[in-house]
């Protein structure tokens, strides 16, 4: 299996809200934490979904885009997005979730110490 993994994309997710007061004023607010979005591409062995792993207070949430170019196992789909999604709640020098998992913000941080 491979996935490439990119933080630095333009798309942005809300979540519809509507209110049930007199005046109906719908509310848009950031996607919850573990909300994951699916596409599907036309090769059979790809396909792409974005992830919200953190809790974003201020502002608008940024998800990460993962595209899986190749796979070969039998590994279903929200089975890998759950496990990215868990893996972005053991980086070690943050208590909450970080945008991508643990192994690639370690080899960030180590590209970043050595460069």
């Amino acid at each position: 299996m491979y996935i490439i993994v990119n933080k630095r994309i333009n798309a942005r997710f809300f979540s519809y809200q509507r209110e049930e007061s007199p005046k109906f004023s719908p509310s848009f607010d950031n996607p919850e934490s573990g909300t994951v979005i699916f596409e599907e591409l036309s090769c059979d062995n790809s396909y792409d979904f974005h992830l919200v792993a953190q809790k974003v207070t201020q502002g608008t949430c940024n998800p990460t885009h993962y595209r899986i170019a190749f796979d070969s196992s039998k590994i279903p789909q929200e089975a890998i997005a759950q496990f990215t999604y868990e893996q972005c709640f053991n980086y070690y020098n943050w208590m909450g979730a970080v945008r991508v998992p643990s192994c690639l913000q370690n080899a960030d941080k180590l590209a970043r110490l050595f460069g």
